[in-house]
């Protein structure tokens, strides 16, 4: 079979409506082989506009809904689906059903298309947290949609596991001030793929919730400081850093999580996200806003989310643009917010420094490949001007990677108009 370019696949896919299996499987094949010259090459000539369909719809998973239509939406998951190849069918690999779901959405002229393959492989692969035919939560299936894929990724030959924990993961680390010898110690880092914000009040902003999260805290440990063996109870200071090793991800995910017994709580989200101390040094672009409505036993999920140069709103099956920016704003019903990289207010967030030492991630080939824990250790120290704070700046220069690598950079997508006070929240409470 020859190999096609992707113009001229996607004009013999317009051909083909509505596609037959037989047909669907052809044109797969066709578009994966001009997909590996894309990648053998550089697929990164080619931009992946995302288009905005409806889903053909699953008894009781509007969950599943939501999440897929916001990582269709998002031009870099598509990329990183499209872009790597998989000898695996549909039910043996959820990296080959979203690829399948991809490329039906890039290059057929249906109007709705089947998510039952994603839906399928994650609730077979984990039916103790989707029991098959029940409701489940929109921010369980986006983690384990994303984690599962990682794995998957790990384990397939010429993937680029660097890039997609570059676009998905952020690093944390837990920093321990001893009171009695002043000595500095932190966790080995952990990355996840979304932030969850407890939720205590009634009422709060999304900074609020982050500056709680990271605030630092008296801690039990369950063993004595290390190095004076007096105390158990230390200063804990949560803090997300970016490192050579793992740069800042390109893509925010917030999970909410509350008492259910106190109702849900209010929080207001701003359109742009501005730096917060310990958390990110970065400026982010709202992204996607999934919406939650009825009770903690029966509900819907719905979502609004940014594809293109426009705004979409997702209910089931059916699709609409928005044409006014403040109905993404429903501080009453939110239940999960992603956050993309703002490229025009982070110019330099991509550079390199001014060596010139190029990003390299933390392995995870081989346990060889794990980071020295010495590295991110301090002794007592013997004045207290190098406190907590000092002892993260220390940390995040002391692991910065020496040795050499290359990242693939996605060109990000275009941001819409914001709203005329772009950090500030929308007044207007939920119509709906």
């Amino acid at each position: 079979m020859s190999i096609l370019k992707p113009q001229i696949a996607r004009k013999f896919a317009k051909c083909i409506n509505p596609l037959s299996d037989e047909d669907k499987e052809q044109l797969k094949s066709m578009v994966e082989e001009s997909l590996k010259i894309m990648l053998d090459t550089n697929y990164l000539e080619y931009n992946v506009v995302p288009k905005v369909l409806g889903f053909k719809p699953i008894p009781l998973a509007c969950f599943v809904n939501v999440i897929i239509h916001c990582l269709l939406s998002d031009h870099r998951f598509l990329e990183i689906v499209m872009y790597t190849h998989t000898d695996k069918n549909t039910s043996e690999s959820l990296l080959a059903s979203f690829k399948m779901l991809a490329l039906s959405n890039q290059y057929t002229k249906e109007k709705t298309v089947d998510i039952t393959d994603v839906y399928n492989f994650i609730v077979s692969a984990k039916p103790d947290i989707f029991p098959k035919g029940e409701i489940g939560e929109a921010s369980m299936f986006y983690k384990q949609c994303i984690d599962m894929l990682r794995e998957e990724i790990l384990t397939t030959p010429n993937a680029n596991l660097q890039l997609f924990e570059k676009i998905f993961y952020k690093q944390s680390y837990e920093f321990f001030s001893c009171p009695v010898c002043k000595a500095n110690t932190s966790t080995t880092p952990v990355i996840q793929s979304s932030i969850d914000l407890l939720i205590t009040v009634k009422e709060t902003t999304l900074q609020a919730a982050i500056k709680k999260h990271v605030a630092e805290v008296k801690k039990e440990l369950l063993q004595e400081c290390e190095y004076c063996h007096k105390t158990k109870i230390t200063n804990a200071q949560l803090t997300y850093m970016a490192t050579k090793f793992q740069p800042e991800p390109e893509l925010l995910v917030f999970t909410f999580s509350w008492d259910p017994n106190k109702g849900r709580p209010k929080i207001k989200y701003p359109y742009l996200l501005p730096p917060i101390q310990h958390f990110s040094e970065l400026t982010y672009t709202l992204k996607s806003v999934i919406c939650y409505t009825g009770n903690n036993d029966n509900g819907h999920f719905d979502c609004y989310s940014f594809a293109g140069i426009n705004w979409y709103y997702l209910d089931g099956k059916n699709v609409r643009k928005i044409t006014d920016i403040k109905d993404i704003f429903r501080p009453s019903r939110v239940t999960m917010l992603f956050y993309q990289q703002n490229e025009i207010m982070n110019p330099d967030s991509d550079s390199d420094d001014d060596d010139d030492e190029p990003i390299v991630p933390i392995p995870h080939l081989s346990d060889d490949d794990n980071i020295d824990t010495n590295l991110l250790q301090n002794q007592p120290q013997e004045t207290e001007e190098e406190d907590i704070a000092a002892f993260i700046e220390k940390t995040l220069s002391d692991t910065e990677a020496k040795e050499e690598g290359n990242v693939i950079s996605v060109e990000k997508g275009c941001i819409v108009p914001p709203p005329s006070d772009i950090f500030a929240y929308a007044d207007e409470e939920d119509n709906k």
